[in-house]
């Protein structure tokens, strides 16, 4: 855990309070994009308000741009990456990413590649088509 504690930590999602806030008790330093910016949030962690759309949507790729000028160590995404690894390996950039890399998304976003790793290992899984 010393190894993390030091670091600078960035955290880039719709909601980062509840990593936010674990990270912050890990002795991180952290920085946060989230929609919400919530006071709490703000309590452990430097914020940044997210952009939107003009609709009100919040898009990872907006997310990640916004994320170039923060300095950090590490960054870690939350909800919105998971379905955007191009946006993951636009955030990672320069930084040691805490999560899965974008291979990995990709690999299961696809649910018959999916199926046949979990068939593989055994557990159970629906019938995929």
């Amino acid at each position: 855990m010393s190894r993390v504690a030091a670091q600078r930590v960035l955290l880039v999602g719709v909601s980062a309070r509840a990593l936010a806030e674990s990270a912050a008790r890990a002795g991180c330093h952290v920085t946060a994009i989230d929609a919400y910016n919530d006071l709490d949030l703000q309590r452990v962690a430097r914020t940044i308000a997210a952009p939107r759309h003009d609709d009100g949507r919040v898009d990872a790729l907006a997310l990640a741009r916004a994320s170039h000028h923060v300095e950090a160590d590490a960054v870690s995404y939350l909800s919105n990456f998971e379905n955007a690894p191009d946006a993951v390996a636009a955030l990672a950039r320069g930084r040691t990413l805490l999560g899965n890399r974008p291979p990995v998304l990709r690999r299961v976003r696809d649910p018959l590649v999916l199926a046949r790793a979990l068939s593989q290992l055994g557990l159970p899984t629906p019938l995929v088509r």
